[in-house]
């Protein structure tokens, strides 16, 4: 028989993707819902993208308008 939760406990919600952003793009728009009402979540790709999947050397936060990284969109664009 499961463990019963205490009535105060609050879920806590795991989205799970295969590949990066798999979880975000499935599932943003209701943990946004659950985030709303207090509810912890968090996100997981299970893999790191390594095949088929392109990163720029940009952190997190700090993405910018430069004219570096227009050339590096419009490279990848023309591959």
């Amino acid at each position: 028989m499961p463990a019963a939760r205490p009535a105060a406990a609050k879920p806590r919600i795991l989205c799970i993707g295969a590949h990066p952003d798999d979880a975000e793009s499935g599932a943003a728009g209701t943990a946004a819902l659950w985030i709303a009402k207090g509810y912890p979540v968090k996100f997981v790709a299970m893999t790191n993208g390594d095949i088929g999947h392109e990163i720029l050397d940009n952190h997190d936060g700090e993405l910018l308008p430069t004219l570096e990284n227009r050339k590096a969109v419009t490279r990848l664009i023309r591959e």
